[in-house]
């Protein structure tokens, strides 16, 4: 019942995310061809197919919107709930407040995953369709770099979800937070530790092929699981000491 009742609580805003991701990615795929022939012609730049996608979708687009839509979901609970006149419910409910934390945030863990996952598979799929060809391999690497790499800040935007109150500060401050760390990590030039980098695979890829080269990053990717485990952590602390 929690776990239908999380569902229902963010499923419009997993599945806006969801299709705004695939019809980026389908978009990106299918145009492929015609936009590095144009780069060929008119700048003279030479672009392997994963280099392209590496750069429109991995490092860009698809970066940009994923965090944007794990933030979104991340958003709500019951210090939300409290701000609506709609928490007495939930906190009647015969189930502890860890309870009510951990359930909605496995959810929204399993969203984000998925939104990580479908894009890359997406790129395996359609990429014959256009002559090309990417490793299913290379796709699913790619999407554990997201997961590993960017639930931090699904991790931050519970947390924060927890500590204040409001139907618009509370998204405010989450995205920028995220703005604020990006600048902090472009200005102090972390390169193993810079999740939008490790999300990326900035320092990971093969400057010949643009494709992965050895083994994932893991023990950054540990690193940044533990932290979100902390942020949650927090988060369940949080709720049980809140009086709602």
């Amino acid at each position: 019942m929690l776990a239908y009742k999380a569902w229902l609580e963010t499923r419009w805003r997993f599945l806006a995310a969801l299709t705004l991701l695939i019809a980026i990615t389908v978009y990106t795929v299918l145009r492929a061809n015609s936009i590095i022939h144009d780069r060929e012609v008119f700048r003279h730049e030479h672009i392997l197919y994963a280099q392209y996608i590496w750069i429109i979708l991995y490092k860009g687009y698809l970066q940009t919107l994923w965090l944007l839509s794990a933030v979104m979901l991340s958003l709500g609970g019951i210090w939300r709930e409290q701000a609506t006149g709609v928490a007495g419910f939930t906190i009647s409910l015969p189930v502890s407040r860890r309870r009510l934390v951990l359930v909605r945030t496995a959810i929204g863990v399993l969203e984000v995953t998925t939104l990580a996952f479908a894009p890359s598979i997406i790129i395996w799929a359609l990429s014959p369709i256009t002559g090309n060809s990417y490793p299913l391999a290379e796709a699913i690497s790619h999407s554990i770099l997201y997961v590993g790499g960017g639930l931090i800040f699904y991790g931050l935007g519970v947390l924060l979800s927890y500590l204040m109150q409001g139907e618009f500060s509370v998204p405010t401050s989450a995205f920028g937070l995220c703005l604020v760390l990006y600048i902090l990590f472009q200005v102090f030039r972390f390169e193993t530790y810079n999740p939008y980098d490790l999300m990326s695979g900035k320092h990971y890829l093969n400057p010949n092929t643009f494709l992965l080269r050895g083994q994932l990053p893991w023990l950054p990717l540990v690193v940044f699981v533990l932290g979100t485990l902390t942020t949650i952590f927090v988060s369940v602390k949080v709720a049980d000491a809140r009086d709602f």
